[in-house]
């Protein structure tokens, strides 16, 4: 993992339950009720209990958004990375001409 990545949080599990569409604090609140109710619930996906999955859950639970996947981390990163190489192009670019 790069430095730049240790200073970005993100999801080390691709299906994760979170991520899903139509996943936010109610229908996580909803589903843990099912659980404490003593029924059998079912995810097609299930992770790793890990304790960032917990972190994770409470910023779901708070009306955040889950974690997102190392991918579209590095992915953002790159794209950070090449819009500053492209800004100072440019501005090297602009200096020259004037």
């Amino acid at each position: 993992m790069s430095s730049a990545m240790k200073s970005f949080d993100s999801c080390t599990q691709p299906d994760c339950f979170l991520r899903e569409d139509g996943v936010d604090s109610q229908s996580l609140a909803k589903l843990i009720v099912r659980v404490l109710a003593g029924e059998d619930v079912q995810i097609e996906s299930p992770i790793e209990n890990r304790d960032r999955c917990v972190e994770c859950t409470l910023r779901v639970l708070h009306g955040g958004q889950p974690l997102p996947p190392r991918e579209e981390v590095e992915r953002s990163l790159e794209l950070g990375r090449w819009s500053y190489r492209r800004s100072k192009r440019i501005q090297m670019r602009d200096s020259h001409h004037n």
